[in-house]
């Protein structure tokens, strides 16, 4: 399907001569040659916009569109303001004269290649608002290319945008927002006073800079997947950057396979500065692949979780911390119980009476089972399917000395005891998100006021690690959304 041609222009007080002068006052006198139009018309030139336009029609080569009368639109941006003490120079007269003089010269009767079919292929957009200030001309072209519908999927367009006529606010302003909204679609064509017009390089570079800005910007809020397709659409894969988001977004997801995928392409195409600190990640993504197909240990995988947790609190994304908080709690208790004991947990498995000998090897566990209380006062029931509540009774006699456990593995089950304990508070919040049985939506400051503390992510942080011994103070994450930062 062909791309619809807009070409885009501002229109200043040097926009319009007649015979050979510049139009001045502009409103006046403009006013007063657009009502003369018939009359005057040969006198007329547009001494910027028809170089600038017959400069588009010789593109014909490379963007056969602009051929495409049918799909053709201008649109002239005039000033029109509000303020009484400056309308004596607004170009909406210039504009509508323009208009009419382009209507004469790029007619179906002409034999040029652009050609506008019809009043309609040309519009003009008024400017209200002062023209020399950076800020309203921002917010102005900003509102064009938000609330036009026409324009709403610039992947349907070749935009040319003719930078010379109208203030240099104005100009600056457009070719701004063009770039930004049209990408590689935007062509941006020069004219100086005699000389021919030309194509500039500079929306490539503001696009990239902007590309590069918005990549920065994914990667601040850990958004790996955003990164990647930045990457990926704006700078051609970044030197093995979208490879290496991709690798943090499949791991994220636990997709470790694919994440090793990823992250030894990002080490074949990346840059020689990230080879080291990638060469890393692969090693840690081989044993986290290899921990999660053999089961075994799990104590790297737990860690693992911790970090995605924390990532997911950062990002705001709070119904996933619970789903993650209750994994981790469930994980960690069971990860002590079969680490310190012959019990094992999984489907249809109970304490008692089919682990009866399990739970008679570990020293006073049988009996300290036998007086544990619930948080509702009940009994512990050990001969249900085995529940966190049960790996919890569990963990909370190996932390006692009638264990006959090492102190230091003591130590590990209380701190595993306390992880629990501190996720448990959030049960009933929990319950009523759509992770569990309701449809409630979460914000970290229903978390911060049930946990009763802004320190949840810290807690967990302390008590997981010691937990595991492991250090989890530098998040993989965190660390690698920063070394791909441009």
């Amino acid at each position: 399907m062909s791309r619809k041609v807009l070409i885009l222009a501002n229109i200043g007080n040097r926009d319009v001569t007649c015979a050979g002068n510049f139009v001045s006052p502009a409103r006046e006198k403009g006013a007063e040659l657009l009502g003369r139009y018939a009359e005057v018309s040969a006198d007329l030139d547009l001494p910027i916009l028809l170089p600038a336009l017959r400069y588009v029609g010789s593109l014909e080569y490379k963007y056969p569109e602009v051929s495409n009368e049918k799909d053709l639109t201008l649109r002239l941006f005039c000033t029109d303001q509000d303020d009484p003490d400056h309308r004596k120079n607004d170009t909406l007269e210039l504009a509508s004269i323009a208009k009419a003089k382009l209507l004469e010269e790029f007619s179906q009767s002409q034999k040029s290649v652009l050609r506008f079919k019809g009043q309609n292929a040309i519009h003009l957009n008024k400017v209200s608002s002062n023209p020399s200030r950076y800020d309203y001309m921002h917010g102005f072209y900003e509102d064009f290319f938000e609330q036009n519908r026409h324009i709403r999927n610039p992947d349907e367009y070749l935009c040319f945008v003719l930078l010379s006529g109208g203030t240099p606010q104005m100009n600056a302003m457009l070719l701004l927002h063009s770039v930004r909204h049209f990408g590689s679609n935007c062509v941006q064509v020069y004219v100086s006073p005699g000389e021919e017009a030309k194509s500039l390089r500079v929306g490539a570079r503001i696009a990239r800079t902007d590309a590069r800005r918005r990549f920065n910007e994914a990667l601040r809020v850990r958004q790996f997947r955003a990164a990647a397709e930045i990457a990926e659409d704006a700078f051609e894969g970044a030197a093995g950057r979208e490879a290496a988001c991709r690798y943090a977004e499949h791991r994220l997801a636990f997709d470790f396979k694919r994440a090793r995928e990823h992250c030894d392409r990002s080490l074949q195409v990346g840059e020689r500065a990230l080879e080291d600190f990638l060469e890393k990640h692969l090693e840690e993504i081989n044993r986290l692949e290899a921990e999660a197909t053999t089961g075994k240990d799990k104590k790297r995988l737990l860690a693992e979780l911790f970090y995605n947790l924390e990532v997911k609190y950062r990002s705001g994304e709070f119904v996933d911390v619970l789903g993650r908080m209750f994994r981790l709690q469930e994980a960690l208790l069971t990860w002590i119980v079969e680490g310190y004991t012959g019990i094992r947990t999984g489907k249809r498995k109970k304490l008692l009476p089919d682990q009866e000998d399990a739970v008679d090897a570990v020293p006073g566990l049988m009996e300290s089972l036998t007086h544990y209380k619930t948080a509702d006062g009940n009994k512990l029931e050990m001969g249900r399917e085995i529940n966190r509540v049960a790996l919890m009774a569990v963990t909370k006699h190996l932390s006692t000395p009638g264990s006959g456990l090492a102190p230091e593995d003591q130590t590990r089950a209380a701190n595993a005891a306390t992880t629990a304990a501190n996720i448990e508070k959030l049960v009933n919040l929990r319950n009523k998100t759509v992770i569990a049985h309701g449809f409630e939506g979460v914000s970290e400051e229903d978390i911060v006021r049930i946990y009763d503390s802004d320190s949840l992510i810290e807690d967990l942080r302390t008590s997981v690690g010691e937990a595991l011994n492991r250090d989890l103070s530098t998040n993989p994450f965190f660390d690698l959304a920063e070394k791909l930062r441009f």
